[in-house]
């Protein structure tokens, strides 16, 4: 069995240290986020350098940022038509290594961003068709997964 990280993840800390931490905590009962940050607090603590070594003011703009980009993933948009409704999100992010995010008319009406937002979709699913793929009952759910991934790679 290999460890690493899942695609995009960001972390120095080896994924086989970082899951023998976790392992231990599972397995006293307490893998929290709240147990996994104070398990790392003290400076030799494997995982300290990593991710959880930032000052209260950092940690601070950190949670501030994150807490603004749920806001802004948050916001839909209703619209009538016809004898239905529709909800989308107003914002995405379609940019690779950036947190700028482009409203969503914007691009439907580029063709070069609706491709990345498309790409930005097939990413999303091949990640649930990973995180999800001993679930039986959705079996259905990953061949239309696989359809739509096949469908854009020219098969």
């Amino acid at each position: 069995m290999g460890v690493s990280w899942t695609r995009g993840s960001c972390f120095k800390a080896s994924a086989e240290e970082a899951k023998r931490v976790m392992d231990k905590l599972a397995e006293e009962g307490r893998l929290t986020p709240a147990d996994l940050v104070e398990v790392s607090r003290p400076k030799d603590a494997p995982l300290h350098q990593d991710f959880f070594s930032l000052t209260d003011k950092e940690a601070a703009q950190k949670w501030r940022e994150y807490r603004a980009t749920v806001m802004i993933a948050s916001i839909v948009v209703t619209r009538d038509e016809e004898e239905t409704q529709t909800v989308t999100r107003a914002y995405f992010n379609i940019e690779r290594g950036t947190r700028q995010y482009i409203q969503t008319e914007i691009i439907m009406s580029d063709e070069a961003k609706k491709e990345r937002l498309l790409e930005v979709a097939k990413r999303e699913l091949e990640a649930f068709r990973a995180k999800y793929r001993n679930l039986e009952i959705l079996s259905g759910v990953m061949s239309a997964i696989d359809d739509v991934l096949k469908e854009g790679r020219g098969a």
